[in-house]
């Protein structure tokens, strides 16, 4: 037991040594504490100032990329959220065209139209308004 203790204490010493962990690795970290600040208004500079004074050495770009990876790694990614809800959308259109088709008189018995069908009915539905549409 006593190696193990030894090796959990020499573990969260390197841990704590800054300059040997990854910058992520040293925000990842502070993450929440950080999050909770900038919900509560305090601005991105007055942050970067604050950890760059305990040795972060951050400037706004890269602690905007180094939070982008945090929340992407944790899935709070922002460009994960709009994925999703993109695909939220997707079952209404598919109900939408459904409702189109039985409107038409096709049902979902039927077998779905190849290209070259479908411009034709396309062309019917507005072949009586314009001339050059008609069908000889």
């Amino acid at each position: 037991m006593a190696k193990k203790a030894a090796i959990v204490e020499a573990l969260d010493a390197a841990a704590e040594k800054d300059s040997n962990r990854s910058l992520v690795g040293r925000v990842e970290e502070i993450y929440d504490d950080i999050a909770e600040k900038q919900r509560i208004g305090v601005s991105n500079a007055t942050i970067i100032e604050a950890l760059n004074k305990v040795g972060f050495n951050l400037t706004e770009q890269s602690f905007k990329a180094v939070m982008f990876r945090v929340r992407k790694k944790r899935g709070l990614a922002k460009s994960i959220a709009k994925r999703g809800e993109s695909n939220k959308a997707k079952p209404a259109t598919t109900e939408k065209k459904s409702t189109q088709a039985e409107a038409s008189g096709q049902g979902e018995a039927t077998k779905p139209l190849d290209v070259r069908q479908r411009r034709e009915q396309h062309a019917d539905k507005y072949s009586s308004t314009n001339p050059l549409l008609k069908k000889t």
